[in-house]
């Protein structure tokens, strides 16, 4: 398997159930065999440190686009590199209804982590003025 990233895994549900394929930056690539038959991406997990920081995307949901593994041939895996942030607000009886989600490109969702803690997102809602009339963090996942 080639990675980019300093460390994550893949699961797939695979023809005879789920297979976790993991990497680590540095480790010399084993490769791993499979019985040949249709995989489908199904959780994903980057990591990388940043100084004394560990942070990770998990990305979670439906298993993605079928890929087949065939006797004999290297099976190649790619991640999307794609985040995509839905974010909505709506009036209500109670006043403003303010939510997002963050999904990969096959709309599955994802969350992010420092330090083993879901990071938090931030929001601030301004009026037509550039007034703040409401502020804070949310949480998700």
């Amino acid at each position: 398997m080639e990675a980019n990233l300093e460390a994550g895994s893949i699961t797939l549900a695979g023809p005879s159930g789920p297979v976790a394929l993991v990497w680590k930056a540095g480790e010399k690539d084993r490769g791993r065999a499979l019985p040949p038959g249709a995989y489908r991406p199904w959780t994903v997990r980057v990591e990388r440190m940043q100084g004394e920081e560990h942070w990770f995307l998990s990305s979670t949901g439906a298993p993605g686009k079928p890929v087949e593994a065939v006797a004999g041939r290297a099976l190649r895996l790619t991640a999307g590199d794609e985040v995509r942030i839905q974010a909505r607000a709506r009036r209500d009886r109670h006043g403003l209804d303010i939510g997002f989600g963050l999904t990969d490109s096959e709309g599955r969702g994802i969350s992010v982590y420092r330090d083993d803690r879901r990071v938090s997102v931030a929001f601030r809602v301004l009026s037509m003025e550039g007034k703040a009339l409401a502020e804070g963090t949310m949480t998700y996942g």
